[in-house]
Formats: structure tokens, C-alpha cells, sequence
């Protein structure tokens, strides 16, 4: 919710929860997180009789404005560079990785897709596996997680063009190739929706482009292992929703390709739907 001053200069933003104390227990995670990183918008006011907080609004242009350009690589490498500073800024500690938080929820959202999904579920889920158990019980550089990392919750000041991130989630300390992921698979689901708005072909290659950017932003405290491990359990979370949720079937088909599920050559169907009846 936006409050706006009658002189239109100033505005706030109210945040309301359902939740008892929810309010409150985001309001000290955003507080604490501010005393560390500048990067973020520090909560002014806090009422917990009505279970709301209020703080300065960031503004209404964020990434989003700009992923339409070069793919998306532009804001792809400015959100990357954001996440490598606020991660920097905030706690960071080395622990041993815990694989098995990520399987257990992939394992939970796998249980309520769709009964004719349900076959390919545990090859989806072995991958996964087999993906992160090489890290299991290293150790690993954890750093504060944004945990909901995408255009929308990175605003844009027009005139210093400085970022600010919204809409924090508090959570345990993770390695930043998770939020890396976050990132790059909404970044290719919304590849993948323009492909079917418009009609082209899908183009692989911005996945792997997008990849390398981020390996390229975040250096070598970016594990590409380990980034690509966290992308294909984000995959599986995307599969869920999709055939939760009945989206398009090539939406599905499309996350299917990605998880190994089908053959790449899948993705040529809805193009070639509109071209055979052209030829007749």
C-alpha cells in the first residue's frame, strides 16, 4: 500500500500483514539488515496494534522497465552487481553445505503436481540429487540471503540511477549461488513467456549468456557447480507451478526440455504450428 503526500513529493509505503507479529519480525529483520548495507529501505515506523510497518517509498521504476533490451543481459549483470555489494555489505560466515532443506522441498513440491506428472518426479528429484551432493558438508561461504531476487524488487533512483531492493525475506544465511539462481531463472522465465507472446523461436543460447554473465559478475565466489545445481532445483519449483497451476503446455514442455525431461527439439512445436499452415 503507497501513501503519497497531497503535494505529491513525498510517499511511504505501508506494509499489512494477516499474520500476528509478522509485521513486526520484518520490520527488525529489514532494521538490523539496514544497520550493515545502504542497499536495502530502512523500515521508519512500526505499529504492531495494527500489524503494519511503513517506509520511505523507493520509487515506481525498477529493473523490470529494462528487461525487454539486449534479452535482458543488462539488467541481468545490474542485478548481479547489486546482489555481489549487498552481500558484501551483510554477514557473511562459512559453514558446512546442508543439501537437504533443498531436496526436502523440492521432494514437497514434487508430491502436489498433477498425477501425470508424477512419473517423471523421481528422475527429476535423483538429478537434484546428484547435482548437489558434491558440496554436501563442504564448506562454504554463506552470505545474507535477499531470497527474492528479480527486477521487480530492485528499484531504480532515474536521476543517480542507484539500485535499492524491496521486499527482503528473512531466512537463513545461504551461498550466493542460490540467489544467483533465483535471478537467472526468473530472467528465463520471462524469456520463455515473450518467446510464446510473440511467437519466435525459444533461444537457448540467453540461458547460457545469462550464465556467464553471472559468472563473470560475481567472480570466484561464485561456484558455477554449485549455481548450476541451484538453477535446476528453481527448474523443478517452476515445473511444479507451471503444471500446478495449468499454464500453457509449452510452458510446461519448455521446463520439461530444461529439467531433461524431453528432447529440445519440443520447443520447435508452437513454432511450427504457424508455419505449416502457411505452406498449405
Amino acid at each position: 500500500m503507497r501513501a503519497t503526500a497531497p503535494d505529491g513529493k513525498a510517499s511511504v509505503v505501508l506494509k499489512v500483514y494477516d499474520t500476528v507479529g509478522a509485521a513486526e519480525t520484518q520490520f527488525n529483520a529489514l532494521s538490523n539488515l539496514a544497520n550493515h548495507t545502504g542497499r536495502i529501505v530502512k523500515p521508519d515506523f512500526l505499529s504492531t496494534a495494527h500489524n503494519l510497518f511503513a517506509m520511505q517509498d523507493a520509487g515506481p521504476v525498477t529493473l523490470d522497465h529494462t528487461t525487454a533490451q539486449d534479452a535482458g543481459r543488462t539488467t541481468t549483470r545490474r542485478a548481479l552487481q547489486w546482489l555481489d555489494g549487498f552481500c558484501r555489505d551483510t554477514p557473511q560466515q562459512t559453514l558446512p553445505f546442508d543439501m537437504m532443506p533443498h531436496l526436502a522441498l523440492a521432494q514437497r513440491e514434487t508430491e502436489y503436481m498433477p498425477e501425470r506428472f508424477q512419473a517423471a518426479a523421481p528422475r527429476v528429484l535423483s538429478n537434484f540429487r546428484q547435482l548437489l551432493t558434491p558440496f554436501h558438508g563442504r564448506s562454504v561461504l554463506h552470505c545474507t540471503s535477499f531470497n527474492d531476487l528479480k527486477p521487480q524488487n530492485l528499484c531504480v533512483d532515474p536521476e543517480t540511477g542507484r539500485i535499492t531492493g524491496i521486499d527482503y525475506l528473512p531466512g537463513p544465511p545461504q551461498p550466493i549461488a542460490r540467489d544467483a539462481a533465483f535471478l537467472l531463472n526468473w530472467m528465463d522465465q520471462n524469456g520463455w513467456r515473450e518467446s510464446l507472446r510473440t511467437g519466435g523461436l525459444l533461444r537457448p543460447r540467453d540461458n547460457s549468456r545469462r550464465r556467464a554473465i553471472a559468472l563473470d559478475t560475481l567472480g570466484a565466489q561464485l561456484d558455477p557447480a554449485l549455481l548450476d545445481a541451484f538453477r535446476y532445483g528453481f527448474l523443478i519449483s517452476t515445473w511444479h507451478k507451471f503444471a500446478y497451476f495449468k499454464q500453457s503446455a509449452h510452458l510446461i514442455r519448455t521446463a520439461e526440455v530444461h529439467l531433461g525431461l524431453r528432447h529440445r527439439a519440443t520447443l520447435l512445436r508452437p513454432f511450427l504450428g504457424r508455419i505449416f499452415p502457411l505452406l498449405r
